[in-house]
């Protein structure tokens, strides 16, 4: 179950169409839909996480979620090919301070910030790591997390979510909470404030095609920069 205080919000789109060769062709090489979601964070040392992923794509699919926002920690470090566990969740929004007590308990503080970001705030000396989720598509039940910064003992991570998305279909055998740093596959990110729903096509060969210029293919080497992209205005960010 979602932790207390989710509530409504506003529902997120993306409309995918593939030919049914294109589905069976997947469907045949063992191919799974992996997504992920941008974020704002100067914090260095971070990585994206896999958001959902999933085997049930047919030739019309339709991805929603609830744009509902929670600050997360967690008693493991994000290390490469670790699922990060052991998390505490807390709904926050922008000017909101999520402190983190002992074993990674997250709570909401009290105390209210007029920056645009969320602030994770480590009351410990233990490091532990922290970052955004949100219920994914494929996993309606509880937030998963879609990313994961450093957050050492007695320490601030400012970390705002982005309403981008990156769809991409692989054969690795990943799950949610997965840290990936590198394009699996043809990835495409797309920008959901330039188009909701956001219509995408997949073509086994072709790749990725959209209408408009809210979706753009992410190349090789920019995967994690597309994902984690450093704060516009980092003067903006509040000290509580």
């Amino acid at each position: 179950m979602p932790p207390p205080g989710a509530g409504s919000a506003r529902t997120l789109m993306v409309d995918l169409t593939m030919p049914q060769e294109t589905v069976r062709l997947l469907a045949e090489g063992n191919y799974r839909l992996c997504l992920f979601h941008a974020v704002e964070c100067d914090q260095g040392g971070g990585s994206p996480l896999v958001w959902a992923t999933t085997a049930s794509y047919a030739p019309s699919t339709t991805l929603s979620w609830q744009e509902t926002t929670y600050a997360y920690a967690s008693t493991d470090e994000p290390v490469r090919d670790t699922v990060v566990t052991g998390r505490s969740f807390a709904k926050a929004g922008p000017g909101q301070v999520v402190d983190v007590a002992s074993n990674a308990l997250a709570s909401v503080a009290p105390v209210q910030g007029e920056s645009p970001y969320i602030t994770v705030r480590n009351l410990t000396g233990t490091p532990f790591s922290c970052g955004l989720a949100q219920s994914a598509p494929a996993a309606r039940e509880a937030p998963a997390p879609y990313c994961a910064f450093p957050l050492y003992g007695n320490n601030l991570v400012f970390v705002a979510p982005l309403p981008r998305v990156a769809l991409t279909f692989t054969t690795r055998p990943l799950y949610a909470g997965s840290p990936v740093d590198r394009v699996l596959g043809p990835t495409v990110l797309v920008d959901l404030e330039r188009a909701c729903p956001a219509g995408l096509r997949y073509d086994i060969n072709a790749g990725w095609s959209a209408d408009g210029p809210y979706a753009a293919p992410i190349p090789l080497d920019a995967f994690r920069d597309s994902l984690i992209v450093p704060s516009r205005d980092p003067a903006a960010r509040g000290t509580p």
